[in-house]
């Protein structure tokens, strides 16, 4: 019988491995939510979209109906991409109205940045308003992130409206303010990220 001792790559790349296992079920939904999140501003969807999914899971076990949208809402901004039915752009719509997201401004720009992202697959420019609205509401929670994303997105929506001059200032603002802000995954997508 032969014994291989294991290099020690080897045994660190399985010793994180199982961490991260136990982390997950430790953690619970809340800490998958939280990671599937880092995942997103990363725009890393790939990797987001089965922690959104084991969140929403977890949320559905414990009865946590706020939790469980927050995950749906980030499952479906992390399929926007691969194509999303009309059916669940119907569904975010409901939800954008429903009064579990009116109470709580978190989950209002959760869902309107899901649903800029829905509207702006099928037409960049129909997504104005909602990216004013995220600009907005982002300002008002203090989140310099998502209010400058939303400058930046605004930037483009200008250029493609013709107004360079506007798109121009908007777009420089916003990866300069990203910039400082230390949002660097915003900063890369919206400076030299192909859309």
């Amino acid at each position: 019988m032969c014994f291989v001792r294991p290099t020690v790559p080897l045994l660190a790349l399985f010793l994180t491995a199982v961490s991260l296992c136990a982390a997950t079920r430790t953690d619970g939904p809340q800490g998958s939510l939280a990671k599937a999140d880092r995942m997103a501003m990363l725009y890393n969807w790939p990797k987001a979209a089965p922690l959104y999914k084991l969140a929403g899971n977890g949320f559905t076990r414990i009865g946590d109906s706020k939790g469980q949208l927050a995950a749906r809402l980030g499952w479906i901004r992390s399929q926007v991409e691969t194509g999303v039915s009309p059916a669940i752009a119907q569904e975010v719509e409901h939800d954008l109205q429903g009064p579990a997201v009116q109470t709580d401004p978190q989950l209002t720009l959760r869902c309107l940045v899901t649903k800029a992202a829905l509207n702006q697959s099928s037409n960049e420019v129909s997504a104005r308003e909602l990216w004013e609205k995220v600009r907005a509401l982002a300002q008002g929670l203090h989140d310099r992130r998502w209010e400058e994303r939303a400058a930046a997105e605004l930037g483009i929506i200008a250029f493609l409206d013709g107004d360079i001059s506007k798109a121009t200032a908007m777009t420089k603002g916003a990866l300069v303010s990203l910039l400082i802000a230390r949002d660097l995954a915003g900063a890369v997508y919206y400076g030299f990220a192909e859309r």
